[in-house]
């Protein structure tokens, strides 16, 4: 509508079967539905924060850290051919207790 202010919230939900996925809908259809889930993942953080022992600085460079995995910083890479010398079989990993099924964050 012109000259009024509206408030849009898109989900995205998933479930096992058709009846979880449903439940999960009827559980965030209301307005208030944000604001309760976005207090529960700050309260959930806040406990598994002080279960794993971090200071709100560890936790804060811990964030920091792992946006490098989920958006990957091109200058942070090495060139393609430091790259290619350094592979090895997936097998050489193995003594170490290493499957190299998936990704090594270090």
């Amino acid at each position: 509508p012109a000259n009024k202010k509206i408030s849009l919230t898109f989900w995205t939900a998933v479930g096992a079967n058709r009846a979880e996925l449903e439940e999960a809908i009827a559980r965030l259809d209301h307005p208030e539905a944000f604001a309760r889930q976005a207090m529960l993942a700050w309260t959930r953080s806040q406990v598994q924060t002080r279960h794993l022992g971090l200071s709100l600085a560890d936790a804060a460079n811990v964030q920091n850290l792992a946006r490098y995995l989920i958006y990957p910083d091109p200058f942070l890479r090495l060139p393609a051919e430091s790259i290619a010398s350094g592979l090895g079989r997936q097998s050489g990993l193995w003594p170490t207790s290493i499957s190299g099924d998936f990704p090594i964050f270090l």
